[in-house]
């Protein structure tokens, strides 16, 4: 994984210690005919874990970050069917404001909205929706959001996309302090239009050796926990993470 070694990122990543819930999770998809959807792919590590089993899959990388995309192409130079999209990811196609951050210890923290100390003055990207870049398109999607607090207008601009049935699963996280309870409750209802909630959390035990945990959750749950997680929404869980108890919570 190629960036400084004095990069957060970075660092946890070759110590093992870098979102190790989530990466588990990624390894252990089986993706066959699905299109893998990156929406916030940083340096490219989701990607990596995404293509250990299989390098033909075919990825979609949004990353608006100048700081970032060089190492996102560095690190995926090697990585076959991934079409790399130089912009952002938003509720509508058009421009929006950005920030990069300059601090050298930490590529992960751009974002559309200026809250860190060392980030650059606004910029304004180009950025599409999802219903809009996958139009014309009949696919399986499996999409995955980390834009640090952006992730409901990711949201509302694939509304038709969920409706038609190409999205299989979001993969995204949760962070308390950006996301108000209205978003929050009947999440799943507001996203599936159905009545029951198919929440799930992706949670870790131990502490050198993770045993992953996939756990259903209701929203009003999802609401009292306040540390960040990432949170599964699907209808339902793939078949060989579901347990013998209604598929409620896995370990794998």
């Amino acid at each position: 994984m190629c960036n400084s070694e004095n990069d957060w990122t970075a660092k946890t990543i070759y110590e093992g210690t870098y979102e190790r819930e989530l990466l588990k999770f990624l390894m252990k998809l089986k993706i066959q005919d699905e299109i893998y959807v990156d929406i916030g792919a940083n340096i490219g590590s989701t990607i990596q874990s995404v293509k250990k089993k299989n390098n033909e899959i075919m990825v979609y990388a949004f990353e608006p970050s100048a700081i970032c995309l060089p190492l996102l192409r560095q690190n995926l130079r090697e990585s076959k069917n991934v079409s790399i999209q130089e912009c952002a990811v938003s509720e509508s196609s058009g421009e929006i404001e950005f920030f990069d951050d300059e601090n050298p210890y930490h590529t992960g923290l751009a974002n559309s909205r200026s809250m860190n100390r060392n980030a650059t003055a606004a910029k304004v990207v180009t950025c599409v929706s999802l219903d809009e870049f996958f139009e014309t398109s009949k696919l399986d999607l499996i999409v995955k959001i980390d834009t640090e607090g952006h992730e409901p207008k990711v949201l509302s601009g694939m509304k038709k996309l969920i409706d038609k049935g190409a999205v299989k699963m979001v993969i995204m996280e949760y962070t308390p302090q950006w996301m108000s309870f209205e978003f929050i409750h009947d999440l799943n209802l507001k996203i599936w239009g159905h009545g029951e909630s198919k929440l799930y959390v992706i949670q870790g035990r131990g502490l050198f050796r993770t045993k992953l945990k996939v756990s259903q959750i209701s929203s009003e749950a999802l609401f009292r926990i306040d540390t960040q997680v990432n949170i599964i929404l699907s209808k339902e869980l793939p078949r060989y993470m579901r347990s013998k108890r209604l598929g409620r919570n896995v370990e794998l």
